[in-house]
């Protein structure tokens, strides 16, 4: 697969769940380093006017395999909920000081 399907079937996914009006907006972006390795990165607004940044270090030379991922979400005010970065979710039922110097180490 092509890293330019797999943004295509990504592109989609948000397109439909665009039509219910839950992502009000949204960003996409990829940086290819071949035509089946490079960065996906963007962001989606939802309803209530929280966001989403992602970002996706993929290679798709034999499957689609994730490198690298992260994702952080945030309310409107910016108020941090959860931060996940490469194999770790960073949970904010806690202080959010110490969580973003948790994820920063």
């Amino acid at each position: 697969m092509l890293l330019s399907e797999y943004l295509a079937g990504l592109a989609k996914i948000i397109e439909k769940y665009s039509k219910t009006d839950l992502i009000i907006a949204s960003e996409l972006n990829a940086d290819y380093r071949t035509e089946k390795m490079g960065m996906v990165n963007g962001s989606l607004t939802f309803i209530d006017d929280s966001r989403l940044f992602f970002t996706e270090y993929i290679d798709a030379r034999y499957k689609i395999e994730k490198l690298t991922d992260s994702f952080h979400y945030q309310r409107k005010n910016g108020f941090l909920l959860f931060r996940y970065v490469y194999g770790v979710k960073i949970d904010l039922n806690r202080d959010q000081t110490s969580t973003r110097e948790a994820a920063v180490a």
